[in-house]
Formats: C-alpha cells, structure tokens, sequence
C-alpha cells in the first residue's frame, strides 16, 4: 500500500464511497501515477481505461493493493466504468439516430 497522497485519499474516498468508477478514481490518482505505481506501460493504462473489460483481475488486484482497499471494491468499481461508458455509448448512438 502507497501511504502518501494521493493514494490515501483515494483509499478514504474508496473507502466512503465517494469512488464509484474509474474516472472518479482518476479525478483523485493522475493516470501517469496509477500506471507507474502499478509498473505498466501508461499506453497499456491508457487501453485498459478506454476498455474496462480488457482489465485483469491482476490489474484489480494490483490497483487494490497500491491504494490499500479490498480486491472486490477494485473490481466493483471498474465494472461500474464499465457500465458509465456503455450508458453513454448508447445515449450517444441514440441521439445519433434521432438526427
């Protein structure tokens, strides 16, 4: 576990349930931190945030670890990013379709 901020405020954030999904978590860790903290390419990073299903249960794992949170709470919320960037695929393409 990284004690120093931003790391620790993001646990207290996780932790109270201010962080719902990965760019809440972003909004608290910059990218390029997470990214060297977790010892991944930040392209790699870049991919994985553009893409939440291509997240491991490693990355979870790890991320939960760097920031001192339970595991499951890592996966949670990146299933929530998931899920935020569907609903706003399908808002998109149904504005889309209406013009």
């Amino acid at each position: 576990m990284i004690t120093e901020p931003p790391f620790s405020t993001a646990k207290k954030l996780i932790d109270s349930g201010h962080i719902q999904n990965i760019k809440d978590l972003l909004d608290t860790v910059p990218k390029t931190r997470l990214a060297r903290a977790m010892k991944t390419a930040p392209e790699r990073f870049n991919k994985l945030i553009e893409n939440p299903p291509l997240f491991t249960f490693e990355d979870a794992y790890k991320i939960a670890d760097l920031i001192g949170v339970d595991e499951r709470t890592l996966v949670l919320i990146i299933h929530e990013e998931k899920v935020r960037q569907q609903q706003f695929k399908e808002k998109a393409q149904k504005t889309k379709t209406k013009k």
